[in-house]
C-alpha cells in the first residue's frame, strides 16, 4: 500500500512555498500496525483533530486512493475548515455522483471478473 513517500516530490516542490503536512493514516505506512476497528469518518475526525492541534487552517486536502475517501469524509465532517480538495485515483463516496449503470456494474464485478481466465485461476 502507498504511504507518505508517494508525495516526496510534491513535498520537495512545495517546501518553500506552502506549509505541507503528510500523514500516514491508520494501517498505512509508518502507522502500521494498527487495529482495524475504525471507520472512515473516524479517520476524518482524527485528521481534523491533528490539523487543529497543529494549527493548520484552511487546508487543501490531497488524497490518493483511500486518502481521497478520507478527504471526502473530512469535507463532510468539517466543511467550514476546508479550503480545497484534490482526489488522485479515488472515486466519489456519494451515490449522487455515480450513474445508475456504474452502480449496477459495481454490484456485478465479481461475475465480470469470472469471465476472464486469469481471474478464474485466482479464485
Amino acid at each position: 500500500m502507498a504511504d507518505h513517500r508517494l508525495f516526496d516530490k510534491q513535498i520537495e516542490y512545495f517546501r518553500d512555498k506552502y506549509n505541507v503536512f503528510v500523514w500516514d493514516p491508520p494501517a498505512h505506512g509508518a502507522s502500521w500496525p494498527f487495529q482495524f476497528d475504525f471507520t472512515l469518518m473516524e479517520k476524518a475526525k482524527w485528521l481534523c483533530e491533528i490539523l487543529d492541534k497543529e494549527n493548520i487552517l484552511e487546508p487543501v486536502i490531497v488524497g490518493q486512493s483511500m486518502g481521497g475517501y478520507v478527504g471526502q469524509a473530512f469535507a463532510e465532517l468539517c466543511p467550514d475548515l476546508l479550503k480545497g480538495y484534490i482526489a488522485i485515483d479515488s472515486t466519489p463516496l456519494q451515490r449522487k455522483y455515480m450513474k445508475s449503470i456504474e452502480i449496477w456494474l459495481l454490484k456485478r464485478l465479481e461475475c465480470l471478473y469470472l469471465m476472464y481466465p486469469f481471474f478464474q485461476k485466482c479464485t
